[in-house]
């Protein structure tokens, strides 16, 4: 199955963590589970890693404005990096 990984930093991450639980049912219609949440050792910043039944919606979720609005509304900062993966 497709993996997609966003990775983003965060203003408050109660505040993300709450908005990201709301937002999962959209993340469901587009055949989205969330597989872990971690934390870079690096930067601070979150990944979030979603497991998806189809690449092709994984794309449209990706490039979906409702994403774009609950990152917002979670307090994301700067854009966020996205890409797609599968399991070896």
């Amino acid at each position: 199955m497709p993996s997609v990984y966003i990775k983003h930093g965060v203003t408050d991450l109660a505040k993300w963590r709450t908005a990201i639980e709301e937002h999962d049912e959209d993340r469901r219609q587009y055949g989205l589970t969330v597989r872990s949440i971690e934390r870079s050792l690096d930067d601070g910043e979150i990944i979030l890693v979603l497991e998806a039944t189809s690449l092709d919606r994984a794309r449209e979720f990706a490039a979906s404005a409702n994403l774009r609005e609950a990152m917002l509304r979670a307090g994301a900062l700067g854009p966020l990096e996205i890409w797609f993966g599968e399991p070896l």
